[in-house]
Order: C-alpha cells, then sequence, then structure tokens
C-alpha cells in the first residue's frame, strides 16, 4: 500500500509561490492537509487556490472547533465578516470544549457581555490556581540575611 506523504516546509513554499499556480492541485493538496489536521496549512493552499468553497469548509471547521485563531484566518481569506451569531455559536463551542481563551474572545467579538464574564469568572479561579501552586522563591539564609553590612574602608 502506497503512503500519501505531505510536503515539507521548502515544498510547501515552493508549491505556494510558484509564478504558474494549479488551483486543482493545491486544493487536493489542501484537503490532504485538512484530513490530518493541518488546518493552517490547509487555509493557505484553499486561499492560494482562490477555493472560496475549501475556505468555508474550512470557517465552518474552525466554528466548530471553537477556534478564534482559524477563524479569523478564513475570514480574512474570504474578505468576509462574521456575524454576532455566528461568534457567539463559536463561543458556545469553545466553551463546551473548555477553550476559555477563544471562548472569552468570540464572546467579546459576539457582544455577548454576559457569556464573557461568565467564561471570565471560569478563568479566574484556573489562574489563581496555577498561581498558588507555583512554588514561592526560597529566602536567603538566615545567617546572610542577619548578617551585618561589612564597614566601609577608611581612607
Amino acid at each position: 500500500m502506497a503512503t500519501n506523504t505531505l510536503p515539507d516546509v521548502k515544498q510547501k513554499q515552493k508549491l505556494l509561490f510558484a509564478e504558474e499556480i494549479q488551483p486543482a492541485a493545491l486544493s487536493a493538496q489542501a484537503e490532504q492537509f485538512s484530513k490530518v489536521g493541518w488546518y493552517n496549512d490547509a487555509i493557505d493552499f484553499f486561499a492560494r487556490a482562490g477555493d472560496r468553497a475549501g475556505l468555508e469548509r474550512m470557517r465552518e471547521r474552525a466554528l466548530e472547533e471553537g477556534d478564534v485563531f482559524l477563524f479569523l484566518r478564513c475570514l480574512r481569506a474570504l474578505a468576509a465578516e462574521a456575524t454576532d451569531d455566528e461568534w457567539h455559536s463559536l463561543g458556545e463551542c469553545a466553551r463546551k470544549l473548555e477553550k476559555w481563551q477563544f471562548a472569552r474572545e468570540a464572546f467579546r467579538r459576539a457582544g455577548d457581555r454576559k457569556a464573557m464574564e461568565a467564561v471570565e469568572a471560569l478563568i479566574a479561579p484556573v489562574a489563581a490556581q496555577a498561581t498558588a501552586e507555583e512554588p514561592e522563591p526560597e529566602n536567603e539564609s538566615e545567617s546572610e540575611s542577619e548578617s551585618e553590612p561589612e564597614p566601609e574602608p577608611e581612607s
């Protein structure tokens, strides 16, 4: 059985920045990236191919994944804006997946202050717990901290 290998960084650059693009080949490569979860690469290839349908599929994937960054990349590539409902939907997906920062940002963009504050309340205890678990820096030994200062040299 032949394995389908994905291009490395240099190969991707050659494909993306070739003088003559082959939209069908770029879209096919984007589909391969999408199948293995390389969504950023898929967006790059769909965008270079001018494949709006592929970009729309990636936009839907970003919504389902609750991923603000991927969603914004798709919007940029499509030269589109999201509705408040889309942002709210993304926020809900992110919240279900416990992607708190993405949820907060999506709710902020949706203008849903109540949902944003609810997520912030979930984030705050997590941040407080992380701070509480950090070890405190060790103090200098008592002998060093209690020693008398050195006298100034006489001239």
